[in-house]
């Protein structure tokens, strides 16, 4: 896969995001029952999802409440380091991971697990570096440090 090609899937990251989930929604087709008929996996995928769309809307509305964009593709107007990004620099996207991990538990197939794999990949070697050098030219010290203070997914 090009540069370019990967560059434009990672673009807008909830979409790449619902398009997996989607993709692995696929798996359905078999004619198996849809949810994990393991007691276990299904509480995990609950306590999963939940954690995930916590996250995911904890982050967004920080960012809403200080004033600056979600959009991936455009410059913040503030660097938000306290709250939830003082534990990870990107919480909306380790949301979007778990809401992918928790589908891999209620669906109890083996294969919805390239899902979350694909997304963490692309996230990891594309979307996230991308973002992070626009951050740092926007911010500079203040980033980096930042940066060697708080991992980037955990």
């Amino acid at each position: 896969m090009g540069k370019k090609m990967v560059a434009a899937l990672t673009r807008y990251p909830l979409f790449l995001m619902l398009g997996l989930a989607a993709a692995a929604g696929i798996s359905l087709l078999d004619g198996e029952p849809w949810l994990a008929g393991n007691g276990f996996l299904l509480l995990l995928g609950a306590a999963l999802g939940l954690a995930g769309a916590l996250l995911l809307l904890t982050a967004a509305g920080l960012f809403r409440r200080v004033g600056t964009t979600v959009d991936p593709t455009k410059s913040p107007d503030a660097l938000v380091t306290h709250g939830i990004y003082g534990l990870t620099r990107n919480p909306m996207y380790l949301g979007m991971l778990l809401l992918l991990l928790a589908q891999v538990c209620l669906l109890g197939r083996g294969l919805a697990l390239l899902s979350p794999l694909c997304f963490f990949v692309l996230m990891n070697a594309q979307r996230i570096p991308a973002e992070e050098a626009m951050v740092a030219a926007r911010f500079g010290d203040a980033f980096t440090e930042y940066k060697a203070r708080v991992r980037r997914w955990l």
